[in-house]
């Protein structure tokens, strides 16, 4: 799943140039799930839930991080949650 903005600079966020990429809560953004097999908009929050496949899964992991990263749902001791990705994991699924 990658995360696309949808939404323009939060008031709070045009001081630093570098807070421009990355998402905050409130901040709509478009969620590519599966590489395209489904898109939806959502609103981002601590509380804000989506349904991934029989998974249903927090947001909260994405308020904070760059538009265009790339999360996993992940199985823990609490159930289903998004995970980043990074290079090393995105090459291990490729390799």
């Amino acid at each position: 799943m990658a995360i696309e903005s949808a939404c323009g600079v939060s008031p709070s966020q045009k001081t630093s140039q570098a807070n421009h990429r990355v998402t905050w809560e409130g901040c709509s953004v478009l969620l590519d799930i599966n590489d395209g097999d489904r898109l939806v908009f959502a609103r981002l929050s601590s509380a804000a839930t989506l349904k991934i496949g029989n998974k249903k899964c927090s947001l909260r992991p994405l308020i904070g991080c760059p538009f265009g990263s790339l999360f996993r749902v992940e199985m823990g001791a609490n159930g289903s949650h998004l995970a980043r990705c990074y290079s090393s994991c995105i090459l291990a699924e490729n390799g």
